[in-house]
């Protein structure tokens, strides 16, 4: 850049032109200095110092105004006292000769070139008129007007010139009212010294090369032997402003004519005041002032429209083409390398502006501007309203530092505030936009703009995918989601949709902000999350309704949800596993059976469709579960973390929240479910882990966790029996589903969990399964022909409870029991790896794991302890075969095959829970005699017209007593003679090991490949 030596020294060079010695002829040797020789120039000496306080902002005024008349003095003199060889002008040569001999180390040989010569008469003529070969006498007495007015000029700028050179501040937020106030007037004096310079050069009517200022500088430099890196910075900018002057000012970009300079100096001007504004408003502002910085960006952009505007209009061609813009951008590019432009971006670019200027994409046009600037001044409104709310949407806001219903209030002021001016912004838009433009200009960029990797060592080592192919690849399905809710057919967004997008848009991007302040890493146990998720709930489901409310039908049909998820899947969204047809089935079960009501759904309506009914019914469900969670919220908002109640006093709470007049239709629904699974012998409660506790030892207390999980099991309950049961009446009645019912929802969905990898494909009984788990194995099965409400709830607690248990036994395994096996799947018949374990080597692992992963099941680890190692290992056979292992002679099986494992002991433990009454942990005849009653269904499914129902009950004695049924001769002889008929006969003497030696036999029952090989029992057993 320049040096200030070097710009003083170009002041000063230009002021000796006109300054001499006294009485001397140009060419002669100059006489000794004398005080009366230059009467008038002795001032000079100060120039340099006020010139340079001037540029750093620090000069007085009477400084400048002493400045301007020693140099009119000195002209006066130079007039008086030097002549040339014609008396009435000086040659260029005659004034280079002066200064050499005057001004320049002649020691060093110092010359002014021909060129550098040539370059001040261009700039004399500029400001004097005249001739470039010589300066008149005329116009030396004409350089006392031009001092005048650049003496009014500095003298306006002086309070300003900090400003200028960039050595001002602006003050701390309360003064920056006034800094703003005092900048525009700088900004006001800069434009009107501007134009007052260009009116003097116009009258003059001279044209300026802008080549010659390179040149001029170059030739300076090398005059006063001074190297200047600001020349080479001209030299490389020169072609820019070029590019700019025509574009913007027109004409020929390589001269500015007279009647173009008042445009291009105030082009220079208002451009510069643009910047400073960006230095010192926006750049400079702290982030504390954040607000100030956005105020004054819409002010800066809506004075650089201004000028655009301004400009344009006096273009002759009034508009700015694309090719000069495209001259312009390629200008730039040549200037700055790192700058690249294309064409083809420049075109994408027109397209952004049409959208937003309006016009054509040919060219920008004083309209343009106008239609900008007057959306910048709406768009200051919109600033200025969504500014208070700036730190929430710029996830700078901590909702802490409020109460929580104040900070409700505020976030809600700012929805509102944001979807509104959404809809605003939308109303600036001036055209339609196509979205696969916005591909065209992203795959532009960065073909310009390759992306760099980052250092590999630093890295996770993923792929990078352009931005560009990630929209490629999810374009059809943002069209296809346009087109459903907007209407239309291809990927434009017309002018009308706008609006109503970007408010929807607002209210998407407030949905996830409140996500993130009032429940994201929230703790769920809170008053305040649970009311912030029943908000949130609300507002999710209100913007779907609102969504379908636009549909022409109201609806969001079964085949628009499949030609979303068939988008998902197209783009990779969706796993591998899954098929599009079985995927549609379990949609189809979703919006038929769980959205609709039962009444509905049993009376014949089909809607295949997401209707406005669904989306009730939907805030129904969730309100019942949220209710119920806030009410044990405040229920235990005095407790520690494992404090609780006990099941009475917990079952006492829920009856006064049921019958309580003040508590909601949905809590009062929850309440009453949830009643019925309290009252029970054996109590579902959890640990920290989410495992159920099933001991009569234990003090059992529903703390929140354990309210929480019954309450998730409820739902779940709910939603079954609503969907899926047949009979309004049983519904009502809580009386939930059949077998048949429960199978028929298997069937349809098997097909989906099956290509999910979470069912066997062989697996036909998994239905039957579920449902005998329901009515024999939890703590209110009755073994009747249903299902109902509260077994389905405890099913849902255990298998989830066992899904756990499976998971931490599961990753306890050795390395050395698991393999992995190619087969065949039976299906696809395409191989697949499939994971194995080594039973034996999983059975001696169990052995250990057991006892520290069944910690909520205490009793049953005691029983585990009293046991030998055969015992044990027995034991765990059996509950792997009752959990899927057929035993085989390579003694290896799937690992999803022990996956019942934990479910099998909690059903084990459930029974004793509930009938060993005197906790002896043995099943004695008396007892047995209770638990009949809920295995005598599944007897008689597997007796058929073999036992006749009343003697059923001896069948099961005799199962408990000796672990198998009596299939032998010997054995039905014993049980036909000594058990059928004869209670007091009845010998029975049952643990936890002998139930799973009956658990393992049905197993084996069940199983052609087992069931020949189940061995006899002992006749010396039979007799005792």
């Amino acid at each position: 850049m320049f040096s200030k030596k070097s710009i003083i020294a170009v002041v000063m060079a230009v002021v000796s032109a006109f300054t001499a010695g006294c009485d001397s002829k140009i060419g002669e040797a100059p006489p000794e200095a004398k005080a009366h020789e230059f009467g008038g120039a002795s001032c000079l000496s100060d120039t340099a110092s006020v010139l340079r306080e001037f540029i750093e902002g620090n000069a007085k005024d009477r400084d400048i105004e002493a400045l301007w008349g020693c140099l009119g003095s000195a002209v006066q003199s130079f007039q008086r006292y030097v002549r040339g060889n014609d008396k009435s002008r000086y040659t260029s040569q005659e004034l280079a000769t002066f200064l050499e001999l005057n001004f320049l180390d002649q020691t060093k040989g110092s010359k002014i070139s021909p060129e550098l010569q040539l370059q001040f008469m261009k700039l004399k003529q500029l400001f004097l008129g005249g001739n470039v070969d010589y300066i008149t006498q005329t116009e030396l007495k004409k350089m006392q007007d031009v001092f005048g007015l650049l003496r009014g000029i500095t003298l306006r700028l002086n309070p300003y010139m900090k400003i200028m050179v960039l050595k001002w501040s602006v003050s701390d937020t309360n003064q920056v009212q006034k800094d703003m106030a005092f900048f525009e007037d700088a900004n006001k004096e800069l434009q009107n010294s501007a134009k007052a310079l260009a009116d003097h050069i116009e009258k003059n009517g001279q044209a300026y090369n802008l080549s010659d200022i390179v040149t001029f500088l170059q030739e300076l430099s090398n005059t006063l032997d001074d190297d200047w890196s600001g020349v080479e910075l001209v030299r490389t900018y020169m072609p820019v402003v070029k590019k700019v002057k025509k574009a913007l000012a027109g004409g020929n970009e390589n001269a500015i004519a007279p009647n173009e300079w008042r445009r291009f100096s105030l082009l220079g001007a208002r451009g510069y005041v643009q910047y400073l504004r960006y230095y010192y408003f926006i750049e400079q502002v702290p982030e504390t002032d954040t607000g100030y910085r956005l105020t004054y960006m819409a002010r800066t952009l809506e004075d650089v429209l201004s000028v655009f505007q301004d400009l344009v209009a006096e273009k002759p061609e009034g508009v700015v083409t694309r090719e000069e813009v495209n001259d312009l951008l390629m200008t730039f590019s040549k200037v700055w390398p790192d700058f690249k432009i294309s064409q083809k971006l420049i075109l994408e670019s027109m397209k952004v502006k049409q959208l937003i200027f309006g016009g054509s994409v040919d060219s920008f046009t004083t309209g343009d501007f106008k239609t900008a600037r007057m959306k910048v001044n709406r768009l200051k409104a919109i600033v200025e309203r969504v500014l208070p709310f700036y730190p929430i949407f710029s996830h700078d806001w901590d909702p802490q530092m409020y109460s929580y219903q104040e900070s409700q209030k505020f976030f809600q002021d700012a929805q509102s505030v944001l979807e509104q001016s959404g809809i605003e912004l939308g109303g600036l838009v001036e055209g339609p936009y196509d979205l696969r433009d916005l591909i065209t200009i992203l795959r532009e960029y960065e073909k310009l703009y390759p992306h760099k990797e980052k250092d590999p060592k630093n890295g996770k080592g993923e792929k990078y995918v352009p931005l560009s192919e990630q929209l490629q690849k999810q374009m059809p399905l943002i069209v296809d989601v346009k087109n459903m809710v907007f209407g239309g057919n291809d990927s434009s967004l017309s002018k009308k949709i706008w609006s109503p997008l970007l408010g929807l848009g607002a209210r998407v991007y407030s949905s996830v902000l409140y996500y993130h302040y009032f429940i994201n890493e929230k703790p769920t146990e809170s008053s305040e999350t649970l009311w912030s998720m029943s908000t949130f709930s609300n507002q999710s489901l209100n913007l779907v309704r609102d969504v379908l409310v636009k549909k022409p039908a109201h609806q969001l049909s079964i085949n628009e949800i499949m030609q979303i998820t068939n988008r998902l899947n197209q783009a990779g969204y969706l796993s591998e596993k899954i098929n599009m047809a079985s995927l549609k089935t379990i949609l189809g079960l979703a919006v038929n059976n769980v959205l609709v009501d039962p009444e509905d759904r049993i009376g014949g309506y089909v809607p295949n469709a997401i209707t406005m009914h669904s989306v009730e019914l939907l805030r129904e469900e969730l309100q019942i579960w949220i209710d119920s969670e806030i009410f044990f919220a405040q229920l235990t908002r005095k407790f520690d973390k494992n404090q609780g109640l006990r099941p009475r006093d917990f079952a006492d709470a829920i009856e006064k929240a049921r019958t309580n007049i003040n508590s909601s239709a949905a809590l009062r629904t929850g309440m009453k479910e949830l009643g019925w699974s309290v009252a029970t012998p054996a109590p579902l409660t959890v640990d920290a882990e989410g495992r159920l506790y099933i001991s009569r030892q234990l003090q059992q207390v529903y703390n929140q966790q354990s309210m929480s999980q019954l309450n998730l099991n409820r739902m779940f309950a709910r939603l079954m029996m609503r969907s899926f049961a047949g009979n309004v009446s049983r519904i009502k009645a809580y009386a939930g589903v059949t077998v048949e019912e429960v199978n028929s929802v298997f069937k349809t969905v098997k097909p989906f969990f099956v290509d999910m990898g979470l069912l066997e494909p062989e697996n036909d009984t998994f239905g039957d399964a579920r449902f005998r788990d329901a009515n024999i194995f939890m703590p209110h099965s009755d073994g009747n022909k249903y299902a109902s409400f509260t077994e389905l709830t405890d099913l849902v607690g255990m298998l989830w409870s066992g899904v756990k248990i499976n998971t931490m036994l599961t990753d306890a395994l050795p390395a050395e029991c698991l393999f992995e096996q190619t087969v065949k799947d039976k299906y696809t018949r395409k191989d697949k790896i499939e994971k194995m374990v080594k039973v034996d080597c999983a059975a001696n692992a169990y052995r250990f794991s057991l006892m520290d992963k069944m910690s909520a099941t205490p009793v049953f680890r005691n029983h585990l302890k009293n046991l030998d190692r055969e015992q044990t290992l027995e034991f765990i056979n059996n509950i792997y075969k009752s959990s899927g292992y057929i035993p085989n002679k390579t003694r290896t099986t799937k690992l999803t095959d022990l996956g019942q494992v934990p479910h099998a002991i909690q059903y084990i433990e459930i029974i004793f829970t509930r009938y060993d009454e005197n906790s002896d942990g043995i099943l004695t005849r008396n007892e047995a005699i209770k638990a009949y009653d809920l295995f005598a269904e599944l007897l008689k499914q597997y007796a058929g017209d073999q036992v006749a129902p009343k003697d059923l009950d001896s069948v099961f004695m005799f199962l408990l007593r000796y672990g198998k049924a009596p299939t032998t001769i010997k054995e039905k002889a014993t049980w036909f003679l000594r058990w059928k008929g004869k209670p007091d006969n009845w010998n029975v003497y049952a643990d936890r090991s002998q139930l799973a030696r009956i658990l393992g036999y049905i197993a084996d029952m069940s199983n052609k490949a087992t069931a020949d090989s189940i061995p006899e029992i002992p006749e010396q057993d039979l007799v005792q």
